[in-house]
């Protein structure tokens, strides 16, 4: 291949892709030669990467022209062109030290991408579905549509063609709702008082023997036939109920001993919070901080919903965690662009990540302190995007990074605060999210990581919830027998069937 050298700009930096591997051409100024190869690539790296990866790294022959010949050598080597002068501008020696920095450079892009291991971007969307989905969003929208027909476009209280269809959408799931009720009580509650009585002012009437008569011996039958089934539920609840307590009683009577030195799964604990004071936020560092899982293999995770002071407290969140942790926050500090949920999709979070040590323990941690754009500057409330933006922000990083899609600027500065860890995103496993006012228990990650790894088709699991200040209020003497209730009964009887349908987001 023969390819001649100049001295335009637009000529010193180019790229192309060539199937599997990526042919590239890597120019610098003031140089006599270009060097010219083919690498395989496992990335797609875009034209942008290539340009910054090609300044600095290779010479590019004088401004004045001059032809250069340059070889290709094997698949994964790069050969270097000479001109025909034969003029050297770099020795042996410092060629092999610029392909070093180079490979060195390629190492670390790939430890910020890992490569998917189980997604194929060839695979083609599934046509059928997308047929089906799009024929049942037109029948929701129209029913949608007619049952708030009522109701004009201009007195919705929400901006955006998409958040008044969201709040139509609402207020036709409350109406059927409302209708299945309704029928429910006419035909279980006004029709037997006042119709299927043993003495009614309708007895005698011919169209009432021969009509109601029959209607309400059907009524019965359908109200037994519902009470039984109820019953029959609260039954088969309390049986896996008594399954699940049994389980328990056979695992405490095993004594079975976990080492928690063994568990070598990296652990990450996210804890979303909001206004939360000091008391609250130290008792959930501690529970982290004293588990019983290795320090070296869990990291926490700690994102603040916007710079926001919490009632009857002098520190906003951040800072207080800053004393808690023991890192500093500035005005200054750089803010890293991502893209919210909600109308204000332009966010702007700042990362602070370090150890934390007490005790002759360690904690990793890494602070999330959503900013806000520069036009928030004087609200009451600058980056407050919500809890569920909270959480969104460490499952679309999982998501982005393991199927190797485009990373946002605050994804980068995840990765590399996880590699300044020691803990590197690759080497996460599981992933606990509890709410910023739980204590979780010593052994709690450790039980947890041991059943997963045990049931390997389990995606996800959680622990029982109890109420901390239980004897503070008649309210929180109710949530004791509501918190027992949900979680002895009703996830013990969907998961006697494989299918718990809500895990609690507080653990």
């Amino acid at each position: 291949t023969n390819k001649k050298s100049s001295s335009k700009s637009s000529h010193r930096h180019k790229s192309a892709h060539r199937s599997s591997r990526m042919t590239y051409t890597e120019y610098r100024d003031g140089g006599e030669y270009g060097v010219e190869g083919e690498r395989d690539d496992e990335y797609d790296y875009d034209e942008e990467a290539n340009r910054s990866r090609g300044r600095g790294l290779a010479a590019v022959g004088k401004s004045g022209g001059g032809s250069t010949r340059s070889f290709f050598g094997r698949k994964g080597r790069s050969s270097v062109g000479f001109q025909d002068d034969a003029e050297t501008a770099y020795s042996k020696k410092e060629r092999n030290e610029e392909r070093k920095r180079r490979r060195k450079k390629m190492r670390k892009e790939m430890s910020v991408r890992p490569r998917p291991k189980h997604f194929n971007f060839d695979l083609p969307e599934s046509k059928k579905d997308e047929e089906e989905g799009r024929c049942l969003a037109r029948l929701w929208w129209a029913f949608t549509m007619l049952a708030t027909c009522l109701i004009p476009n201009c007195i919705i209280p929400r901006k955006g063609s998409g958040a008044k269809l969201a709040w139509r959408e609402k207020l036709a799931f409350f109406d059927i709702f409302l209708l299945f009720n309704v029928v429910f009580l006419v035909a279980f509650g006004v029709i037997p008082l006042y119709f299927c009585r043993e003495k009614t002012f309708l007895d005698g009437q011919k169209w009432y023997d021969e009509n109601l008569s029959t209607a309400c011996y059907g009524l019965n039958v359908a109200m037994y036939a519902i009470l039984f089934l109820v019953a029959g539920l609260l039954v088969l609840q309390c049986i896996c109920s008594l399954a699940l307590g049994v389980r328990s009683m056979i695992y405490r009577f095993r004594k079975r001993k976990i080492d928690h030195d063994d568990f070598d799964e990296g652990v990450m604990v996210m804890v979303p919070c909001y206004n939360e004071g000091d008391s609250e936020l130290k008792k959930t560092i501690d529970s982290i901080l004293y588990t019983k899982y290795p320090d070296d293999n869990k990291v926490m995770v700690v994102v603040a919903d916007g710079i926001i002071t919490g009632k009857g407290e002098e520190l906003n969140t951040p800072k207080t965690l800053g004393q808690l942790l023991g890192f500093k926050l500035r005005k200054r500090d750089k803010g890293y662009a991502y893209e919210s949920i909600g109308s204000s999709k332009d966010n702007r979070a700042s990362v602070y990540h370090g150890t934390c040590e007490r005790d002759g323990r360690s904690l990793k941690y890494i602070v999330i302190v959503k900013r806000g754009t520069p036009a928030e500057k004087d609200s009451m409330k600058p980056g407050n995007r919500g809890k569920r933006d909270s959480q969104l922000i460490m499952q679309g990083f999982f998501n982005r990074v393991h199927h190797d899609r485009r990373l946002c600027e605050l994804d980068i500065a995840l990765c590399d605060a996880l590699n300044d860890l020691h803990l590197p995103v690759t080497e996460l496993r599981y992933l606990l999210a509890i709410d910023a006012d739980t204590r979780i228990s010593t052994g709690s990650i450790s039980h947890m990581t041991y059943f997963m790894e045990r049931n390997k088709k389990v995606l996800a699991c959680c622990g029982e919830t109890k109420v901390d200040n239980k004897a503070t209020s008649w309210v929180t003497m109710i949530q004791v027998f509501e918190y027992f209730a949900s979680h002895q009964l009703k996830k013990a009887f969907e998961g006697a069937f494989g299918c718990v349908t809500c895990l609690p987001g507080c653990f």
